[in-house]
């Protein structure tokens, strides 16, 4: 049984704001004796919204209502009404994350878009998304290798390094196109102060006032090509990509065999003609640069699949129900929407001892994800033992008691009322803790949950798992790239 819906991306980023539709095709799958489920099969862009300046008011935050005007436009040339729409996604990403209105702006937009998944992606949170959006994440699996994705934005670099398909390493730099801007004479009208510091060390002399030149242009790609080189892990870092770090750059040293490039400026990367000064910013001069950098040309460099749009989400959906005969839910407040999920590795006995350790680590990696709630996801064991399932209790049930808000726990497999009830004997008597255990629903980092009120008198918990949906294609190499990366 298949069933198609409509869904709807939406990117308010540094530079830009777009939208796209999507047609999704369900399908239904399970049998006798398993619990059903649905999956995306397919899913088809039927409609891409122009590519907007993203507006901001005279004090430098984002004007929501120029933003919905844009989008209400967009609906109507795509002939979309709100209720038309059954999924999707509102992400806010890069420079324009950290304005002071951020938040409110998306939620207002989330009145226009629907029911969405609504998220401000703080940089490690969008790393994720744009690397799977570019399709680097597929690819690393597909290929069964390392890669690091490059997501050059107007504000910010994010980088993501996925091995077999799974990131593992994430960092992001103040380094994009917006970096230095000029009006129609080609002066500059304004320049980050990290760039102006890197120039003024250099002995570059960049400022408000002076005309960017080509020479100018072409000095200042080549400098940030270099940090984006150490960046990258390509060059031993120094003092001056510390400078231009955005929260942190990526804590291991682990090779990529592929460098991705996706965002605005990786389509500056091979279009040898482009206008230096068709975006009135360095967008151009930096693309050149990583395209002519001697250290860049060695390596192999692949466009994404998406570039500018690699963040423009469209939201799936799959739900089942959950039998109450194998969940355990105890004084838990339903319902939950939007929660994030963040997935545990717990198969073996070492990694349920990390249980902790991991968690911590996807915290450092990502705050904003864990800032108004999160579920917890394990792919534990099939058939845990006594002694692991106790394990996982005395991990879970620490995590439980030092959060404020209701962690559910999400299990693909079996076990749920057993850990539930260990989890609960670990906690004090007089505790009045949400313990909720829910399993056989697969999730993983990047979706998110809504958890519905009990059915059927009690013995059902509806489940929806939004997962955000990236567009995937072939891969797409540079403009006369050959695979063996050596030139373009």
């Amino acid at each position: 049984m298949s069933e198609c819906i409509l869904s709807a991306g939406i990117d308010i980023g540094t530079t830009t704001t777009q939208l796209i539709f999507s047609r999704l095709t369900l399908e239904k799958t399970g049998g006798f004796g398993v619990a059903p489920k649905i999956q995306v099969a397919a899913r088809e862009v039927i409609y891409k919204s122009g590519i907007y300046f993203t507006p901001l008011t005279a004090s430098g935050d984002i004007d929501g209502e120029k933003v919905a005007d844009i989008l209400a436009g967009e609906y109507r040339k795509a002939g979309m009404k709100p209720g038309m729409l059954k999924s999707g996604a509102v992400i806010i990403t890069g420079e324009s994350a950290k304005k002071r209105n951020a938040k409110e702006v998306i939620q207002a937009i989330a009145g226009l878009a629907g029911d969405f998944v609504v998220a401000a992606a703080g940089p490690d949170f969008e790393s994720l998304l744009a690397g799977k959006g570019s399709g680097a994440a597929a690819a690393s699996e597909r290929g069964k290798k390392n890669i690091l994705n490059l997501d050059i934005g107007g504000g910010t670099t994010n980088l993501c390094l996925f091995s077999d398909g799974k990131e593992i390493d994430s960092g992001c730099y103040d380094i994009g196109g917006r970096a230095v801007c000029c009006d129609g004479r080609h002066v500059i009208v304004s320049i980050s102060p990290k760039v102006e510091a890197l120039l003024k060390k250099r002995g570059i002399k960049a400022a408000v006032g002076d005309v960017l030149t080509e020479k100018l242009g072409a000095q200042i790609g080549e400098e940030l090509a270099e940090i984006l080189l150490e960046a990258a892990n390509l060059k031993e870092r120094t003092e001056d990509a510390a400078l231009f770090e955005t929260n942190h750059g990526l804590r291991t040293e682990i090779p990529a065999a592929e460098f991705w490039f996706s965002g605005g400026v990786a389509d500056c990367i091979w279009q040898k003609k482009e206008d230096p000064y068709r975006y009135g910013d360095i967008g151009v001069f930096l693309g050149r640069a990583l395209r002519k950098n001697r250290n860049w040309e060695k390596q192999k460099r692949v466009v994404g699949s998406e570039t500018v749009r690699a963040t423009v989400i469209g939201a799936g959906s799959c739900s089942l129900e959950v039998s109450g005969s194998t969940i355990y839910a105890r004084n838990a407040k339903l319902p939950v929407k939007n929660l994030p999920v963040q997935k545990l590795a717990c198969v073996t006995d070492a990694e349920i001892a990390s249980m902790d350790k991991q968690l911590a680590d996807l915290k450092m990696q990502q705050t904003e994800s864990f800032e108004k709630g999160y579920a917890i996801a394990l792919a534990g064991p099939g058939s845990p033992s006594f002694a692991q399932l106790e394990a996982m209790a005395d991990a879970l049930s620490r995590v439980i008691c030092r959060e404020k808000s209701m962690i559910p726990i999400i299990i693909e497999n079996d076990f749920a009322k057993a850990l539930g009830q260990g989890i609960k004997r670990r906690l004090p008597a007089d505790s009045q803790k949400a313990v909720l255990c829910l399993d056989q629903i697969v999730c993983d980092r990047g979706d998110f949950i809504d958890i519905g009120e009990p059915l059927g008198g009690g013995i059902a918990l509806p489940v929806i798992v939004k997962t955000l949906i990236f567009q995937e294609k072939s891969e797409k190499y540079l403009q006369g790239h050959e695979r063996t990366g050596k030139e373009i």
